[in-house]
């Protein structure tokens, strides 16, 4: 927001936007109350006062907003895991600033549905009705295909594997986008020399299978909020063993021997309801099919304690 400001400016083109120290010298001439606001929150970082420093933070979007004379939109992506930050009160205090800054948008997203509902049903229900929700459904398998042809150019990608993406995908946006602009990326790279199925495969390893994958980061972070224990993760391991034979039958030894108080029927009820999979009579489905994928040939081989 602020190096967007200072851009209209000529002096700041030699501003390096990355020396936020030099960044914060500069605009505090034109913007005085708000660099105010910013050395404040620095300060509250410094003492470790993490829920003033967050509240700080949508303080300054409301002062800068006043200084700039301009419309503010701000794009929470994946807002419930504010909750796994080093705050107290994270919702309440969202909710309270969000009560008041009635001239600056907030869009707020979540891919996990289940979860951003609740928030907003428990924590911020005094806002709920000045919430419109959005449920950005995946496409169908037109608009995928189509999708894929505008993203991949004149690869012309035979329909064998582009019905593979959208399967794989199930249709959703962010993988579509993904894969595909990888796929053309390489596609260029090798000047359309690479048979299309090499070209598939290679698009998946560098997005799913090494660790600096796009897809493979994204994925990773999906069990960043399960549990903080790496060493007993029961959470994770339930999901490799899902992953394996779509139904918890025969319980890894670790689960098993583990301490009593773990009840695996509750840990297998929050999975769902993360979003995880859902419960088909004795059988689990996941609902993202490239995460089964990716925690059943990835993870389960490189990243997991429990591998033999």
């Amino acid at each position: 927001l602020l190096s967007s400001f200072l851009s209209k400016t000529e002096e700041f083109n030699s501003i390096d936007p990355i020396d936020s120290q030099t960044l914060l010298a500069k605009f505090g001439t034109h913007l005085p109350r708000t660099s105010y606001l910013v050395k404040a929150l620095f300060d509250s970082l410094e003492r470790s006062n993490f829920d003033e420093a967050y509240a700080k933070l949508f303080d300054i979007l409301e002062i800068a907003k006043l200084e700039i004379n301009r419309p503010i939109v701000v794009i929470l992506e994946e807002f419930q895991r504010i909750a796994n930050l080093p705050i107290k009160y994270p919702f309440e205090i969202l909710g309270k600033k969000l009560a008041v800054q009635r001239d600056i948008m907030y869009i707020i997203s979540s891919a996990s549905v289940n979860d951003a509902k609740k928030i907003i049903r428990e924590k911020l229900s005094l806002l709920f009705c000045n919430f419109e929700v959005i449920d950005v459904e995946p496409f169908d398998y037109a608009t995928c295909e189509s999708f894929i042809d505008k993203k991949c150019g004149n690869l012309n990608l035979q329909a064998c594997f582009k019905d593979f993406i959208i399967i794989l995908s199930a249709g959703s946006p962010f993988y579509l986008n993904t894969i595909c602009s990888k796929l053309f990326e390489l596609a260029q790279i090798h000047r359309y020399s690479m048979p299309q199925r090499d070209l598939v495969i290679k698009t998946l390893e560098e997005l799913v299978f090494r660790s600096d994958g796009i897809l493979n980061q994204y994925l990773l972070s999906k069990l960043g909020s399960l549990s903080k224990d790496k060493k007993l993760n029961v959470y994770t391991q339930a999901l490799v063993q899902i992953s394996n034979e779509n139904k918890i039958c025969n319980l890894p030894p670790i689960l098993r021997k583990s301490d009593a108080r773990i009840n695996i029927n509750k840990i297998m009820k929050e999975l769902i309801q993360k979003d995880f999979f859902s419960k088909l009579g004795v059988f689990y489905r996941f609902n993202d099919r490239l995460f089964k994928l990716w925690l059943n040939s990835v993870y389960a081989v490189k990243e997991s304690p429990y591998k033999n």
